[in-house]
């Protein structure tokens, strides 16, 4: 809010004229709160709500932090490509500070995983990169795994097509996810 009602001329007893009704508009316009990025405001008698549109809405992309696309070289070459970010505050192995060259790995079916150790013993994460699993790995006593994608090849068709379903989802690395 912009701050506090200005004090107004009206008093008990005395008539309200047309430039005191505007100062109080004016006032009134001037407390309004606006809609902002990601949401809305609306008023209704009894006061102001926010809508929040869904992720999934009709028209509204939902945002993937470590998005995995294809970044193939050629029809035979195929690779994928994981979108430029950080890991409990490190960067993943392979990412440059300038996302330049992008973090580009050979296609191969299964789970990409954000791999993050800890420093045995300790709260402290260690290292953080990405592999390619067949099955999500278990957690071990320095290591938890964190599904960001499913990548696959549909081969059904005439020609292989391929396939990415990604999570979507931030990891946040912990040492509660380690194995006991």
């Amino acid at each position: 809010m912009a701050g506090p009602i200005v004090s107004t001329p009206f008093q008990r007893g005395r008539p309200v004229g047309w430039a005191e009704l505007e100062a109080l508009r004016n006032e009134i316009a001037r407390l309004k709160p606006n809609s902002g990025v990601g949401y809305r405001l609306n008023q209704s008698p009894s006061g102001w709500s926010l809508s929040i549109p869904s992720a999934t809405a009709s028209g509204a992309k939902r945002v993937c932090p470590f998005e995995v696309s294809t970044a193939n070289t050629s029809p035979s070459d195929w690779k994928f490509t994981i979108a430029w970010g950080l890991i409990g505050g490190k960067l993943p192995e392979g990412m440059a500070p300038n996302d330049d060259p992008s973090f580009i790995q050979d296609w191969e079916d299964g789970w990409v995983v954000a791999v993050c150790t800890f420093v045995a013993n300790d709260v402290v994460l260690d290292t953080v990169k990405f592999e390619v699993h067949e099955d999500i790995p278990a957690n071990t006593t320095d290591t938890a795994y964190y599904a960001i994608a499913y990548i696959d090849t549909d081969s059904s068709g005439e020609e292989p097509v391929q396939r990415i379903r990604n999570v979507c989802i931030a990891p946040n690395p912990s040492v509660c996810d380690l194995a006991i």
